[in-house]
């Protein structure tokens, strides 16, 4: 890790602001992600928000800005809520966003998932190619109390995505580790430089 990485990893690990932490990276690179909830999920766009602030601030160790675009609600029900059958290519159907990434905020749906053209079974539509889907579970003391503070679900949803790829290794520490105590906010060389090279990323003139 370079000097300038190491300070500002540094910086991350103190939890300093967004703000602050852009005002020292120097962005190459950026991707506009669409978000939505589902009414009735517990999210609002303010804590959606949050939650974007902090994908931007482990997003710096590659210098990739996170452009969040418009935060779209949708009609709750009981299915929707919980993602169940396939609720999940109605809502996007729906709102016919024709960008990507998509990140979908629901209720208590168990998991956090994302499709990439690797995740999508081909009974699936394109529709649900490159979205991130998470649980209100994410906001809870339970789901926290076994992961680094470090940790944000929606960046490591968004890194499958941007890497069209699964977890790493058992026992590797980092953004994309599949196991809750071994998954934190550090992005590697090789993982920042495969994000940039995603589809989904431009590069910045």
């Amino acid at each position: 890790m370079d000097f300038r990485k190491s300070f500002l990893f540094s910086l991350l690990m103190l939890g300093l602001s967004a703000e602050a932490l852009a005002s020292e990276t120097l962005y190459t690179h950026a991707f506009s992600p669409h978000a939505l909830f589902v009414t009735g999920s517990g999210w609002t766009p303010e804590l959606i928000r949050n939650e974007f602030k902090r994908v931007q601030e482990i997003y710096n160790q590659c210098q990739i800005r996170v452009d969040l675009q418009e935060i779209h609600e949708v009609t709750g029900s009981e299915e929707r809520l919980s993602l169940l059958g396939q609720s999940d290519l109605e809502i996007v159907e729906e709102l016919n966003i024709p960008n990507r990434p998509l990140v979908g905020f629901a209720g208590l749906i168990g998991v956090s998932y994302s499709h990439g053209d690797e995740f999508s079974p081909l009974s699936l539509q394109k529709a649900l190619t490159n979205t991130s889907w998470l649980g209100w579970e994410i906001e809870t003391q339970e789901y926290k109390k076994d992961r680094d503070p470090s940790y944000s679900p929606v960046a490591h949803e968004l890194a499958h995505v941007l890497c069209n790829c699964g977890h790493v290794a058992s026992g590797e520490r980092n953004l994309l580790s599949g196991h809750a105590h071994d998954v934190n906010a550090v992005i590697t060389p090789q993982q920042c430089e495969t994000f940039r090279h995603s589809p989904l990323v431009r590069e910045l003139k």
